[in-house]
């Protein structure tokens, strides 16, 4: 999964590939690791390449603050067994 830089709105772009049933959640955090957005969660995606767009808000809908966040994302199977888990780290500027 990488965040790519986009010029004109406060966004991030999350670029990610998928096998074929799997679903996957997606969290942004603050430096001190505390969830400030839900981006996806148990969203299902089919095989291949897939975007997903952050607005830079939090989960109460207020704008989030220029500075560094992580992005978790964390694939699942049918069954609900994880099968890949990666953070990193991105730069919200407004």
């Amino acid at each position: 999964m990488q965040c790519i830089k986009t010029t004109c709105l406060v966004t991030a772009v999350l670029i990610f590939s998928t096998g074929l049933g799997q679903e996957q959640d997606t969290t942004a955090s603050d430096t001190i690791t505390k969830e400030i957005a839900v981006i996806t969660e148990g969203s299902a995606f089919g095989a291949g390449f897939h975007r997903l767009i952050w607005n830079g808000k939090t989960s109460a809908g207020l704008s989030a603050p220029t500075g560094i966040y992580f992005y978790q994302a964390d694939i699942k199977n049918d069954s609900g067994r994880s099968l890949f888990h990666e953070s990193r780290k991105m730069l919200l500027v407004k």
